[in-house]
């Protein structure tokens, strides 16, 4: 498993992601997937796509766009997939928009990575505000989330959610949103497990079709 190349498709304020597939599609990519990233703010999003995407890792503030768009590369038992990451950004002031743009496309199932910062205990609640927003009003559409992954971001810092914690967490969104969630902690200032957090969020779907 590793990921390759990373790039910045400069389409922050992109309403229509059918076009970055197409262009994936023009790439010639074997095989591609779509990754929601979703979190309260400051969850630590930026910098976990940053890592996956770029390999690189740097103090990111809070961002003003509704949705970022990137994509890289990575190996999964050797085949390679394209992956595209939706980041939503986590401030209340943009949900109203974004809540026309979940799921951001409907030509491609979609998987969801659901991030906290393990050193805030109130970014649970961030996050369930998001998915109770986002996500639960599409559970019964034609086109709900295909697979969901929990990751704890910020593990190099003090963590003030242990993982007992976590995966009580992980077990209780696993029941709102219908579909088996585990649980992976992660640094992207370290760069621990953030390849094992995407497999995890991507390969979770293919596993229950």
């Amino acid at each position: 498993m590793r990921a390759t190349g990373g790039s910045d498709l400069g389409l922050g304020e992109l309403k229509d992601i059918g076009q970055v597939l197409a262009g994936l599609k023009e790439g010639k990519a074997k095989e591609y997937t779509v990754v929601a990233v979703l979190g309260g703010k400051d969850s630590g999003k930026t910098g976990l796509i940053n890592k996956f995407t770029h390999g690189t890792w740097e103090p990111t503030t809070t961002t003003k766009r509704f949705l970022d768009i990137q994509s890289g590369s990575l190996d999964i038992r050797g085949k390679k997939i394209q992956v595209v990451t939706c980041e939503y950004a986590g401030s209340d002031e943009f949900r109203l928009v974004q809540k026309t743009m979940f799921p951001p496309t409907k030509s491609v199932p979609v998987k969801c990575m659901l991030t906290i910062d393990l050193n805030r205990k109130e970014s649970q609640t961030d996050l369930l505000q998001v998915v109770d927003s986002l996500v639960v009003p599409r559970l019964n559409s034609k086109n709900p989330p295909e697979s969901y992954a929990l990751v704890g971001c910020k593990a190099d810092l003090k963590k003030n959610i242990t993982p007992t914690e976590a995966n009580s967490f992980a077990n209780a969104l696993s029941e709102k949103l219908r579909k088996p969630i585990q649980y992976v902690e992660t640094s992207a200032k370290e760069g621990k497990n953030i390849l094992v957090a995407f497999e995890l969020a991507i390969t979770q779907g293919a596993s229950q079709k």
